[in-house]
């Protein structure tokens, strides 16, 4: 049995809500442990039957830290084997929560939207450094700086 963690932060009810309550009660009745993490004030909320394991949660936007926090409560008390997020903001709280330290080993995560991050600047970043040396943006600035310059002289 694979134990599986559903997250859908809309308050409203569209396709992408149902396909996630067909997801979580198909695997339900298949006997496959589903918990649906959803908006507290949203109608996935109102539409889940009983006998789905719900939690909810209440995020304001993508970088709220404090849902972070509760998400990341939520996968450490059921530690889950498959994390998948169902819409944009679920994919941000997810790989937010997956980065604070209060878990016990993380969940394989999949979605259906994806964002690729590089981990040396983000590394970078919560280390503090200031160090910019390897960016190529003060670089390409110079360079079309310079080449505005030369292209307005007259000849």
């Amino acid at each position: 049995m694979i134990k599986s963690l559903h997250i859908d932060t809309a308050r409203t009810w569209r396709g992408g809500q149902n396909q996630v309550l067909l997801t979580v009660s198909g695997l339900a009745e298949a006997g496959h442990p589903a918990v649906l993490v959803a908006h507290d004030d949203g109608e996935l909320k109102r539409r889940a039957s009983e006998g789905l394991r719900f939690v909810g949660i209440a995020p304001r936007s993508e970088f709220d830290v404090h849902a972070g926090w509760q998400l990341t409560k939520i996968l450490s008390d059921i530690q889950p084997d498959v994390l998948h997020a169902h819409d944009p903001m679920a994919v941000s709280l997810a790989a937010m929560a997956l980065q604070m330290p209060r878990r016990t080993g993380p969940p394989r995560s999949s979605s259906p939207r994806a964002a690729s991050i590089s981990i040396s600047n983000a590394t970078r970043f919560r280390s503090g450094s200031t160090d910019t040396s390897t960016s190529s943006w003060p670089r390409r600035r110079r360079l079309r700086a310079s080449s505005s310059r030369t292209a307005s002289r007259p000849r």
